[in-house]
């Protein structure tokens, strides 16, 4: 059975093996915008991808593993102020941290097999649907008992946070978003928007930090990459921290504080979106074989 291949709209070949620097550069926006919003950063990464032609796997782990990485520079530069206090003056939330992060331990044993997953666009139109559906229910919960505690704090912290962090886990899954999953669990939790918009950019450090640490040992171990030009990742890595950078800042100050509908609507779009063109191209590839 031949494999299948989605079609593409790159004005190259889709069996190009390079990136020309105005994908880059494309990439690492869209890479650095969506990293901070809830509508899955790997997922629109790996659609536009698929979009602009590039369906070779092993030479785009290095490129993605720059994108992430500009990404974290722009999430440590735009949480300074919020790292130096849980430092000094609120160390009770690291412990909370860890625990969130618990849920992510095991499963970083199964790299390989979530790589595979991750190759699929198939699964990107069901993981975006999933992002919506979390969504919602966080904005429904929301919307019914917004806060609980005088500060919207949670009355049983490590359980919350270990419910927080297999929500987290969830985003292991192709499309389905990390923050859109944490926000949405400390909602259905009752935590103030404030709350839960702060721990989730804070759990996203170590998130971050350990998903780039497994990039880099596939990078090690891959047969073949280096076919992409060094400036393409130069500037793939400026555009997501700055574009990154940019909307963190943004969501942290207007968007964090009000609903997350429209992106749930987004997700929706995006998600049946993607349906439809994944499964046009299967159709359309199997009427030519």
């Amino acid at each position: 059975m031949s494999r299948v291949r989605t079609p593409s709209i790159a004005h190259f070949s889709p069996k190009s093996r390079s990136v020309s620097l105005l994908i880059a550069i494309l990439l690492g926006i869209i890479q650095g915008v969506t990293e901070f919003l809830p509508v899955s950063s790997s997922g629109h990464l790996k659609l536009f991808q698929q979009l602009f032609g590039l369906h070779f796997h092993d030479e785009l782990l290095l490129f993605d593993l720059i994108c992430h990485l500009g990404t974290l520079a722009a999430l440590l530069i735009a949480l300074r102020h919020e790292i130096g206090q849980v430092l000094r003056i609120k160390k009770e939330i690291i412990p909370l941290l860890l625990i969130a992060t618990l849920p992510l331990i095991p499963l970083s044993f199964c790299a390989k097999e979530a790589a595979k997953l991750y190759s699929s666009p198939a699964l990107l139109g069901p993981g975006f649907l999933i992002t919506a559906l979390f969504l919602a229910l966080g904005e429904w919960r929301r919307s019914r008992a917004p806060i609980i505690g005088e500060e919207g704090a949670p009355n049983t912290p490590r359980r919350d946070a270990l419910l927080i962090g297999l929500f987290q886990a969830a985003a292991l899954f192709p499309g389905v978003s990390r923050s859109g999953s944490t926000l949405s669990g400390a909602s259905l939790l009752g935590w103030s928007r404030v709350k839960a918009l702060h721990f989730s950019f804070l759990l996203a450090i170590p998130a971050i930090l350990g998903a780039t640490l497994i990039q880099g040992v596939q990078v090690i171990r891959a047969p073949t990459f280096g076919t992409i030009p060094w400036m393409a990742y130069l500037l793939a890595f400026l555009a997501s921290l700055f574009s990154g950078l940019l909307t963190a800042r943004w969501f942290l100050g207007r968007v964090g504080r009000g609903s997350l509908r429209p992106f749930a609507w987004y997700c929706l779009l995006l998600g049946l979106f993607t349906l439809i063109w994944i499964n046009c191209g299967n159709h359309l590839q199997g009427g030519l074989e």
